[in-house]
This record gives structure tokens, sequence and C-alpha cells, in this order.
């Protein structure tokens, strides 16, 4: 049977008992003396009566017996005999305290209070008590007897950081931690602007740093790196594909979504492969606080979500969720295939601009995940989670010449599965032992039959990894944890290009396997917490060692001030790059592909910030300098679409900037801007005329604001974004100029990316409304993306119209105004 999350201040069991007798028409038989003294939190009223009396079970060991519908005795054991009961909170905040250790004297006995703050013990000689809480003051009390239902509260300790560095941003559920980055809690989300649900990275995207060029996915950015340099994690498994409908949608249903951690330095020497920053995303105890089946639907995809416990020990929670846009065109759908199939074979046919031509299209998406938890015995506890994403896109072009009708048929898919396996051992107070093993798996292949030639192309890039971890935590004191432990990856590649006319057939397979030593140290000191830790990588296929050592410290000098500062040295073996434009139909044109240790080295960044926050009274300030260097990167990772997209070169790039925060909460309603500086610039040696210039990626304004207002039933923000244009490269020649010994023309471009795209300007707006009937509840609400409908360009640049031999400026174009709505039903 599953605990219950409750609310509010503990009530005297008999007054409990005498609310439920009225609402649900029964009547309770009892002794006085077995309930004298007993407080309960009281069960919520939309739960049904045996849920009720579960719940104060749990809290009082008390047996309630059905004599028949009318009548229910309540009974106790006097061998588990609550003697004394307490419910402790945070004396600033008024909310629980969890896992506070509670030693009874003289036996004593240890206990630790739950979710909810709640203690008790059967314990029948009692002297006194004693509190501990790593971020509370010490508690003693001597007179135990009137402590029955009794809330202490715990005073936070004077030296005590967290309290400064763990507050909500934006909207309630996004909180930052002091090691461990931003945190988002989808199932305490309140809405943010332009979203209809807690879309999981589309979240992330609300973080000081955080930002997509072009509003995709596939573009996103952690301080100036690309997104294949950024590590997604889901429960311990690398994701390689993280978007639905190729870059809009995020690809992981938020209703299973336990917690997003979200590292943007300092990142965990456990974490590796990867020199941006960290996205990582845990599904552990979903179900324990979550209704058992919850419905949605919107204008884009519909979803289910099942969770189930057999016992105390086991759980299954299941969730899948499936586009509507196969079967049905919304004007939602239409606008986001509009803005993610502009430009692509799917749209544009280029040369035969001129030709009547018919375009057929088919379009779904699906993922399911699911978890399996059970625990055996008092100290393990195993998790099984799979994942299963899909993108199917199936088009068919046709033309008429003469009286003929000519057809052919293209498709695009992009697929993800894999599986994982955690396991935690405690054995004892002060040891623990987690091992994990995954495998996942992607593809994305694309077929294409050219429309005015017999030209077949058929292009495949898979990876597979599969990853093995061991770790080992020992806390010496309370002040001092180690963390040590072991990881093996091997992790294959493969990629496939065959094209008939002219023939190319090429297969390449390629496998690494990489191992890691690690070990961190975290130390809490009064008013100093710091975390360092070392990251040993062996790269065997090349015999190769690099260290990586990462910390992160905070000082909270005053009760509102903290400062903190994080670096990190961190490789990454595994990377995308383009190799044509027009790859997998100019929509996905990245592929998956390994270092060489040659042309195409190991990717190593370095990374130093520090940053300063303040908060009281309602009011959040905080900003952050920081400086990043990346070595090893190669031309076609980055994607030029100007002088240098066809040529392949290495290099590095040097981002530094700053972010800040300005937040103020007030009762129900939270406003906040964030600003982020970045300067961004490429080094490549050897390129001429320019070997300097600034990075494709590179966003040197970026402001975003908001405004939220929530309540227990009615959400609503109005936000909204702009920021600097990215750089591109202009002709300086509108005239393209033909070479003669390689018999083909050219563009002739200004020095690289001198030039910058448009301003970007987007005004989103959410909102919805709960209505509960007993224990059901039924969620409507809506959402505006570009409420103002501007014209932003996202995108921009030239080819050569081998017809007419002129040059063709192409611009792409973020999404047009976009209304969404959505229903979701929770039992």
């Amino acid at each position: 049977m599953g605990t219950f999350a409750q609310s509010g201040d503990p009530a005297l069991l008999a007054t409990v008992l005498k609310d439920i007798e009225k609402q649900h028409r029964v009547e309770f038989s009892y002794i006085e003396s077995d309930i004298n003294f007993l407080k309960v939190v009281p069960p919520p009223t939309s739960f049904s009566l045996d849920a009720k009396l579960v719940a104060i079970t749990r809290q009082t060991l008390l047996a309630f017996t059905k004599v028949n519908n009318r009548y229910i005795s309540v009974s106790d054991n006097p061998q588990k005999k609550v003697r004394f009961q307490l419910f402790l909170k945070d004396n600033e905040w008024k909310k629980p305290v969890e896992n506070a250790r509670i030693t009874i004297f003289p036996s004593e006995t240890v206990v630790y209070s739950d979710e909810q703050g709640y203690a008790y013990s059967t314990d029948k000689q009692i002297t006194a008590i004693t509190i501990e809480h790593l971020n509370h003051a010490t508690v003693r009390l001597t007179d135990v007897n009137p402590l029955h239902g009794t809330v202490v509260y715990l005073n936070v300790k004077p030296t005590q950081l967290q309290e400064v560095a763990t507050q909500f941003y934006f909207t309630k559920g996004v909180t930052k931690k002091w090691n461990t980055g931003y945190e988002i809690k989808p199932k305490q989300f309140g809405l943010l602007p332009g979203l209809t649900e807690a879309d999981v990275f589309e979240s992330v995207k609300q973080i000081p740093g955080v930002i997509s060029a072009d509003e995709t996915l596939s573009n996103l950015t952690i301080r100036g790196g690309t997104q294949d340099q950024i590590l997604f994690q889901w429960n311990g498994m690398r994701l390689y594909q993280v978007s639905h409908f190729f870059g809009l949608l995020s690809a992981i249903n938020p209703n299973l979504t336990h917690k997003i951690n979200i590292v943007k330095n300092g990142t965990s020497p456990f974490l590796g492969e990867s020199i941006s920053g960290v996205v990582s995303l845990s599904t552990l105890d979903d179900t324990e606080k979550s209704p058992p089946l919850e419905l949605g639907a919107n204008l884009i995809n519909v979803d289910a979500t099942f969770r189930h416990r057999f016992s105390k020990n086991a759980r299954l929670a299941l969730s899948a969720r499936r586009a509507i846009t196969d079967v049905l065109n919304t004007p939602t759908y239409q606008n986001y295939f509009d803005r993610v199939f502009q430009n692509t074979v799917v749209t544009d046919l280029g040369q035969a601009a001129t030709t009547n031509y018919a375009t057929e299209s088919n379009f779904y998406f699906f993922d399911f995940t699911g978890q399996y938890a059970q625990k055996i015995g008092a100290k393990t506890t195993l998790t099984f989670d799979f994942i299963t994403i899909s993108n199917q896109l199936n088009f068919k072009q046709s033309r008429q010449e003469n009286s003929l009708r000519i057809e052919k048929d293209n498709g695009l898919d992009q697929e993800t599965f894999g599986g994982v396996i955690n396991g935690t051992i405690a054995w004892n107070a002060k040891t623990n032992s987690t091992v994990k093993a995954f495998f996942t798996r992607h593809e994305l292949y694309a077929s294409n039959e050219a429309l005015f030639s017999n030209q077949t192309t058929f292009i495949r890039n898979d990876i597979n990894h599969l990853g093995l971890e061991w770790r080992q935590t020992y806390t010496w004191t309370p002040e001092i944890t180690l963390d040590a432990g072991y990881q093996f990856d091997a992790i294959s590649n493969q990629n496939i290009s065959r094209v008939n006319s002219p023939f190319v057939d090429r297969n390449e397979v390629n496998v690494l396997q990489n191992h890691a030593l690690i070990a961190n140290l975290t130390w809490q000191r009064k008013a100093f917490k710091c975390s360092g830790g070392l990251r040993q990588n062996y790269y065997e296929r090349w015999g190769v060692w690099l260290t990586e050592p990462r910390f992160t410290a905070t000082w909270q000098f005053h009760p509102a001030w903290e400062w903190e500062w994080a670096g990190e040295m961190k490789s990454q073996t595994v990377s995308k790059i383009v190799d044509r434009q027009q790859d997998f139909l100019g929509i996905e044109r990245r592929r998956w592909i390994f270092s060489n240790n040659e042309d195409r080295p190991i990717l190593q960044s370095r990374q130093l910030s520090t940053g300063i926050t303040f908060k009281n009274n309602g009011w959040l300030w905080g900003t952050e300098l920081f400086a990043k260097k990346v070595t090893g990167i190669t031309g076609r990772s980055q994607d030029f679409q100007n002088q240098y997209e066809n040529l392949d070169f290495n290099g590095d790039f040097l981002v530094y900037g700053a972010e800040i925060l300005l937040q103020k909460k007030w009762e129900n309603w939270v406003s906040w801007i964030t600003y982020s500086y970045n300067y961004n610039t490429y080094t490549f040696k050897g390129l001429r005329p320019e070997s300097e210039f600034p990075n494709n990626n590179e966003i040197r304004h970026h402001i975003a604001s908001g405004i939220g207002y929530v309540n227990k039933a009615l959400k609503i923000t109005l936000g909204g974004k702009w920021f600097s244009g990215r750089p591109t490269t202009l002709p300086s020649d509108p005239a393209i100029t033909f070479d003669p010994q390689a018999g083909n023309s050219f563009i002739n471009y200004q020095s690289p990316n001198s030039d910058r795209l448009p301003e970007f300007f987007q005004l989103n707006a959410s909102g919805s409304y709960a209505f509960t009937f007993q224990k059901h509840t039924l969620t409507l609400g809506a959402s505006v993306i570009n409420l103002t409908n501007t014209l932003n360009r996202i995108n921009q640049f030239f080819r050569i119209n081998t017809n007419a031999q002129t040059l063709e400026q192409i611009d792409t174009f973020s999404l047009a105004r976009t209304v969404n709505v959505f229903v979701r039903y929770s039992l």
C-alpha cells in the first residue's frame, strides 16, 4: 500500500474521526484512552474512506475493522502502541523536514522523519529525545509526555548554505542546488509561457545560459556548446535522441518525470562523455505521490499514464504518447509542419521551382516509457526502466510530364530504444553501493527518390551504447562524504550511404571502449561547502589517458548572500557532423560519428565560473561570470553554410559571458527577468582570409522575462524573449563566379560571420484551470506561442540556381502565431 501525500498541520485524531463520520456517514467505536492525545495530519477530503483509514493507520498504528457498512471498530495493539508523535517543520519555510534523525533515550533507538515530517516511537520508556538534521540546529527534548502530535519547528543552522542556494526560479518546482545545478520537478511545475504542460526539455530553455536560437532542441546550446556536446541522461542512460517533430517537442513524456537536473559547470566526475552541460532526468519515486491514471490530449498528441503499486515494495509505472498528426490536420500541427519542413526536400524542390508538382506527406511520432521498482528486504532496491522514441515521416512527390504522372517515395525515420537497471544496497548507516547497467540504440535513416532524375539515395546513422557503473559511497562524518567508482562504456557507430548515380556504397563501422576511475569528496563546514573530484579516463582504442578534475564550492558570508565557484575539465569522443546539407532530406542533417584522435581529435573543454546570489523578502538576485574553452572541434561539426561549408579543418572556440537573474515573489505571483551575455569566437589555424571570427552559435545578448499567477486551481503566465541575431555571412558580390578548372560556379562571400541576422522577439502566454470532483481532476488549458505573430528570421543562407545561374537567398522563419489547447483527466 502506498503512502499518501498530505498537507496541513496535525489535528487531534478524535476530531479527524468525527469529520470522517460526517462525510462518509459512518460511526467509529473506540476506547478514548487508545486515541487520547494522538494527532494526525488529516487526509485530503477527496480521499475515499478506505484511503483515509490507511493514511491514519500509517501515522498511528491503530487497526480499523469494519463491523458492517456503518460501524467501524478502532483497536490498539499494546505491543505497538505509539508512545509519542512528532511533526517536524522548517521554522523559516514552514515545510516538513524529511530524514531528520531522532534518537530516543534511554534505549538509544533511532527513527527518521518521513516526507511529511512525521515520526513516532513505540518505546515504553522515554526519558529524552534528540532531533538532528544536516541543515537544521540540533534539538534535545527531555519532557516527552505532552509530545503527542506536537509540531516541532527546527531552526535553520546559521551557517547552513542550502536555504540560499535552493530557491524556486520562474515558477514552482524550479530550484537551484549548490552542487547539482538547477533542479526541475514537473509534478510541482507551474505553467511556463507558451507551454500547455510541463514539457521536459522546453522547461530547460528557461534556465539562464541555456539558449536555442531557432526554437528547436536540435540546436540547444549551453554556454556556447552545440547540442551534441550536452550530455542527456534518462535514469542514468544516455539519450542520443531527445526530441519529437525534429526539434520542436521534447521526446520525454513529462507525466513520468520526477526530477530534472541541469548542470552548466562543476559537473560531477561520475558524468562523462560531454564537454558542455548536463541534462539529467530521473523518474524514481514518481508513482509515490501521483494518481493511478492520467489521460491527456492537445492539438498535437494524446497521452496516457498508468501507475500501480503491487505491494509495499513493488510498483509499476507506464506512460505512452502518440501524435494525432497522421489522422487530424489541426492548425497547430500545420504551423509546426511549416516551421520544421521549410527549405527541405519535403517542401522545396530547389532548381525545379517553376515546375508543377505535388507533395503528399504523412508524419507522426510516439514514445513509450516504463518503470518497475522492487525493494528486496530493508537494504536493497532494484529499478528497471525502458524507453522507446520514434519519429516517422513518409511523403510522396509527383509531377506531370506530358500525359504521364511520375511519383517518387521518400521517408525519414528516427528511432530510439533502450533499458537501464539501477540497484542500490545500503550496507549500513555509513556505506552504500550503487550499480547500473544500460543499453541504448539510436537509428536515423532516410530514403530519397529524386523527382527529376532516376537517382535514389539511402542514408543511415546508427549508434549503440552499453554502459556499466559501480559506485561506492562512504560517509565518514556528517560533514565529509567520499564517492568512488568505475565506469565502462562500449559504443559502436555505423554510417551507411548508398547512391545509385553516381554510384556510392559506403559502410563505416567503428567501436570504442572507454574506462573511467572516479573519486569525489564532499566537505561541509560552517559557512562553507565544497565538492571536488577526479575522473581518470582511459580510451582503449588509442591507449590515451585523460585526467579531468572537477570542483564546486559555496560560501555563505551573510544570511542573505552566497558566493560560489565552479570549475571542470571534460572530454568527449562521440559528436555530430554535417556531411552534406541535403543529407537526411535536409531535416536532420547531422550524424553521430567518433573521434579518431587524428583529423577528428578528442574534444576537450576547460571552464571556470563564479557567481553571487542574494535572497531576502521575496527578492532573488543572482549573477554569474564564466569562461570556457573547447579544443578539437572540426569544421563539419559546426554546420557552416558559407565558404567553409565543404571544408574540413580543426580548431577551437572560446566563450565568456555573464548570466543575471532578478525575481520577485509575492503571495501567488512571481515575476522574473534574465539576461545572458555571450562572446563566442572560433580560432581555426591555417584558414584564410581570417582564422578568428564569431561562433555560429553566438547569441551575444539574450533577455527573457515573465509574470505568473498560481493558486490551487488556476495557473496563468505571460512571458517573452528577445535576443540579438546570430552571425551570418553575406555574399560580397551578387554575381556568381564560374571556375573553368573545377567546372562549376561558386559564391563570393564576405568575411565569415561578419554580419548578423535580425533581432528575435517572441511573446507567449499560457493558462489552465483544474476542476476537482472528489478524487477526480479535470484540467483545461490553452497556450499561445508568438502572441504578436512576429516574423522572426532564424536562419539565412545562399545557393546557386544552376538553371538560371543566379544567386538565391534562402530564409528560415520561426513559428507563426500558434494556439494549442489541452485537456487532462486524473483519477
